[in-house]
This record gives structure tokens, sequence and C-alpha cells, in this order.
């Protein structure tokens, strides 16, 4: 079994929701798979902001709700010339969501507005199986969508949700097998899940690739793959950075490190779930299916130089971007990289506000500094033609002599 997930970007119209249909029907003819998928590039927020709106019972709810609706009904109008059955119950009992949010007394705790929020913001992923079902069946592949949370919950503890791989499991075997059994891909949604009363909640803000990381471990599967707009993981944003490098292998250890501290192409517990089943995870991109991409792995294999990441995300304050610069151990074999000394490297941004210097036992050594937002993207580039030029001199920082 394999688990294929796409992102946002890999459905975000027609023409790509089609383009990822036909990577499914492709795979499906070598081996069996389960298909999870995210809400349309964009949805999700989207739908916050009707939450909230509606929430606040502010009537502006409705100009995003046929906003929205509009934009689903374009995809069946590009695959399909008319909505089907399914989506106008689907839009109905958002739209029913909707009115009772708005309709919550104004005094309800904070606590239970987030949670409803929540619920609400899932719809996105329920909204994009019937499409998507739809250009599978159109490119002749026997398919079946299963619109309820996939992933159980065992507690959410501090707003947390911590999902259960058995309860999970026992959940949807019984659910999918039959569908496999007669051939079927089963199309499933992400980030949404159930907790123990049954109610529906999200795994959290990107939540997706965790969802289908958990999916893929439940099922005992093969593999996972995930699609999105890029190939995998790179030395920048390539978005920002168009020089950076696609780097080819990764330990889980490593991805989870990179992603923790602001990676945006994977979820930082993406890969926990997988450590157990020694489940490879494969990054790829839906617009060049074909081309390498970052695979990650249980343990090194191979030799590979020592690199670095750099990622951003946004500071607390949102006025401000959190840059982090990760430095990766050598695969040399029969060598360990002591950590580096990166003093000489931190000499290389004068502008920037260093946060945190490398301490001296770190397994990723990390240089983390913070700028205003505006220059967050300028200072990447910065960082990443610095690096590039003194590349030489930090893998001799990071690999030892050899006498």
């Amino acid at each position: 079994m394999r688990v294929i997930k796409f992102g946002g970007s890999s459905l975000a119209n027609a023409e790509r929701i089609l383009a990822s249909a036909q990577i499914v029907a492709t795979a499906s003819r070598t081996a069996p798979v389960t298909v999870v998928l995210s809400a349309m590039a964009g949805v999700t927020d989207t739908l916050i902001s009707l939450a909230e709106h509606a929430l606040a019972r502010n009537t502006a709810w409705h100009d995003i709700s046929d906003m929205l609706e509009a934009r689903h009904r374009a995809i069946y109008t590009a695959l399909a010339d008319t909505p089907t059955e399914t989506f106008v119950r689907q839009w109905d009992a958002l739209l029913s969501d909707a009115e009772h949010l708005s309709a919550l007394p104004q005094n309800t705790e904070p606590t239970t507005k987030a949670a409803a929020v929540a619920r609400f913001s899932g719809w996105g992923e329920r909204l994009i199986i019937d499409p998507f079902v739809w250009a599978l069946t159109h490119l002749g592949t026997p398919t079946r969508g299963l619109l309820t949370a996939p992933v159980l919950l065992a507690s959410v503890d501090d707003s947390l949700p911590i999902p259960s791989i058995l309860a999970t499991r026992a959940y949807l075997a019984p659910r999918l097998a039959p569908m496999v059994a007669r051939g079927c891909v089963p199309v499933i949604p992400g980030y949404i899940a159930g907790d123990a009363t049954g109610a529906l909640t999200t795994l959290g803000r990107n939540g997706s690739d965790y969802s289908a990381a958990v999916i893929a471990a439940a099922l005992g599967a093969d593999s996972l793959v995930i699609y999105s707009d890029v190939s995998g993981i790179y030395t920048s944003d390539p978005n920002i950075v168009p020089e950076a490098t696609l780097i080819h292998r990764l330990t889980y250890a490593e991805a989870a490190a990179i992603a923790s501290r602001g990676a945006k192409v994977l979820h930082h517990s993406a890969t926990e779930p997988l450590v157990r089943g020694r489940i490879p995870l494969y990054l790829r991109s839906s617009h060049l299916p074909d081309m390498p991409g970052t695979d990650i792995i249980p343990e090194p294999c191979g030799i590979r130089p020592s690199r670095w990441v750099i990622a951003a995300h946004p500071a607390t304050n949102n006025t401000e971007s959190d840059i982090t610069i990760t430095f990766l151990p050598s695969w040399s074999p029969n060598s360990v990289s002591p950590s580096p000394d990166l003093t000489s490297l931190l000499v290389r941004f004068p502008h920037a506000a260093i946060c945190e210097q490398p301490s001296s036992d770190a397994i990723f050594p990390t240089i983390h500094f913070r700028v205003p937002a505006h220059q967050a993207a300028e200072t990447q580039r910065a960082a990443h033609r610095t690096l590039t030029a003194f590349d030489c001199m930090a893998h001799e920082i990071m690999t030892p002599h050899q006498s």
C-alpha cells in the first residue's frame, strides 16, 4: 500500500486536480494506493476568516461564503459542467454550520470559539474529495471517497491533538479494505480528526502532512509520497532564492529538525508516525512528478557532503521574521562530525540581531537571528549567497581532517 498526499497547491484549480489525479491513476496500476487531500490552496484561510466573521455576527461572512462557493462551483464547471448533488448537500451543511457560529452567544468562552473555528476550517478538505473522485473516475480509475474524519485522537492535551495510530487503524482498516479489495482507490481528507467524543477537530494548521503520516502508519504503508509545488527540501525556499539547491536525502531526524526550524515544505511532526514502521517519505512536485525530490529515510545511506538549510517564519509579533540556518552532519562513513565553531560565520550577518548561537553539543548546530519582516526575503538571499561562497570553509569546519 502506498499513501499519496496532495497539498493545496496541487489542487488549486481544475487543471491541477486533473494533473494530480493522473499521478494517482498511474501509480495505482502497479500497487494499491490511498489518497489523502488538503483543501485547495487558500481555502482554509478563507474558512477561518468566514468563521471569525460569523462569530462576530459580521454579515461580511455571507460575502466570503459566496466567494468560496463560486470558487468551488468553478471547479465543477471546468470538470463536469455542473456541481454534483454531493456538493449541494455539503454546501448546505457548511452554511448551516456558519449560521450556528453566528448564533453563538457573544460571551461564549474563547476556547469554545477557537474549537468551533477549528472544526469549521476542516470543510475545505471535505469539499475537495468529490471533485477529485470525479477526476479519477473520468480517468478510468475506480475510486471511492470517504468524507468523515479519518484520524482518531488519543487525547487533546492543552489544545494539542495527539493522534492514535491504533485507533485510526481500527477505524480505517475495515472501511478501506473492501474498497482496496475491489481495486478502488480510497480518497480521504487530511487535516481533520475525530476526538474521543466523536466531535470533529483538526490536527492544527498545515496538519494534513501529519495526518497523512498517521494514516500511512495506521495502514502499514510501504511508503508515503507528499506532492506539493516544490520537489522537496532545498537549501532555502526556491520561491525566494532561485539558486537554492535540492537536498536529495535526509534522515527522519534531520527532516524533523529542519521543519521545526521553519521550513514550510513539511509539517514538523510528519516524520514521527513513520519512525516505528521505518516507512520512507518521498517529497515530490506535482508539477514535475517524474523529477527527483527529497527522500526521507530512517538512517544515513551513502555519502553526502555537509549541508545547511535556511528557513524563515514570522516571529510572534508578525512585524519581524525569524531566520534559522541549520547545519546537517556529514554522512561520510566511519567519521563523526564534531559540532562546528560557527562564530566566524556569524560575523557575515552584521545587520541581524542574533537571538541564539549554536551550543557546543548541538546535534544540528543552528544560527538563529531576527530581522524586520520586510527584510526577510533579502536576508535569506544574502545568507544563501554568503553560505554558498563560504561552503568550502563550512565543510572544513564540519568535517574532521583525516590523518
